[in-house]
């Protein structure tokens, strides 16, 4: 059986569409640790690890792409302009956190993304010293 969660990311909440099989599950998590231990007791449910799935929302979703990591779970970062484009595709009528959730788990499902490889620590060092150097350039522009 199928297991995708769909997640979409806000500033403080996240919307989490479980779809099993045919059936979804819906719930609202916070932010924090205490919502993302609630997310791990929902994925560790299952013994195959579900297929996981959200947009990139900057600062936002770094939190759960962090916990992920930290816990082992693969999973699917989308770019929003394409998120938006394959849910424009037939799938979304009416915007909310719910059906964007239940819309990403579903273009997992049609279009299998692949899964999101990992950022060496070193990377990731250099792509935030080079956002503040650019930070710093624009601060002396001014």
């Amino acid at each position: 059986m199928q297991v995708t969660f769909g997640i979409d990311v806000s500033k403080s909440t996240s919307t989490v569409c479980e779809l099993i099989g045919e059936s979804k599950n819906e719930l609202t998590i916070t932010n924090n640790r205490p919502g993302f231990i609630q997310l791990l007791h929902e994925l560790t449910a299952f013994s195959k690890h579900p297929q996981i799935i959200f947009e990139a929302t900057g600062v936002y979703s770094r939190t759960l792409q962090s916990f992920l990591e930290d816990y082992g779970y693969d999973y699917v970062i989308l770019n929003p302009l394409k998120a938006k484009k394959e849910m424009d595709m037939g799938l979304r009528h009416n915007k909310t956190d719910k059906t964007d959730a239940y819309h990403l788990a579903l273009i997992q499902r049609l279009y299998h993304h692949p899964i999101n490889q990992l950022q060496s620590q070193t990377y990731k060092q250099l792509n935030a010293l080079s956002r503040f150097y650019d930070q710093l350039t624009t601060d002396l522009v001014m």
